[in-house]
């Protein structure tokens, strides 16, 4: 699997992917460390590799409709490089698997096919922050809700 790691994870983290078989770079190492989201997003798209990040902006880019980018969201809060990394040994296979299996294609296809009644996708306009930061604009507040609320009525019924 092709990863690029982002700036917010450790060089460290994309030597530890390499280190387990996978073609892996940090954006520090491609020049792409000071570029905006959508900058890394495309260039990530036309080299089939997966964003590793952390950044929530990352998140809406991924949820466009139509975009055939890939993202592996890290949801880890705030620890040391060997917790990262222990939690990347211990999950990596099933990430990997999560994405050769197609798991992004299969939500795709269901909406295609209008059996996806329970998929909701909702895209913002330009938030006003730089470079389109949605993350730090004012619409993630709203998406935090949108989530919540889907998994509510979804999870209770």
């Amino acid at each position: 699997m092709r990863f690029v790691v982002d700036n917010q994870l450790p060089p460290s983290l994309s030597r530890l992917l390499a280190d387990s078989g996978h073609d892996s770079v940090h954006v520090a190492m491609v020049g792409l460390d000071a570029s905006a989201d959508e900058a890394l997003w495309a260039w990530a798209a036309r080299e089939a590799r997966v964003v590793v990040s952390k950044d929530e902006d990352l998140f809406f880019l991924a949820n466009r409709g139509g975009d055939r980018g890939r993202l592996l969201w890290v949801r880890i809060g705030n620890c040391r490089r060997e917790q990262l990394h222990d939690a990347f040994a211990r999950s990596l296979a099933a990430i990997v698997g999560a994405f050769e299996s197609g798991q992004r294609e299969f939500v795709e296809a269901l909406k295609a096919r209008g059996a996806a009644r329970d998929v909701e996708m909702h895209e913002y306009g330009e938030t006003g922050a730089p470079h389109e930061h949605s993350g730090f604009g004012r619409f993630a507040a709203d998406a935090k809700d949108r989530q919540t609320n889907f998994l509510v009525r979804h999870l209770r019924a």
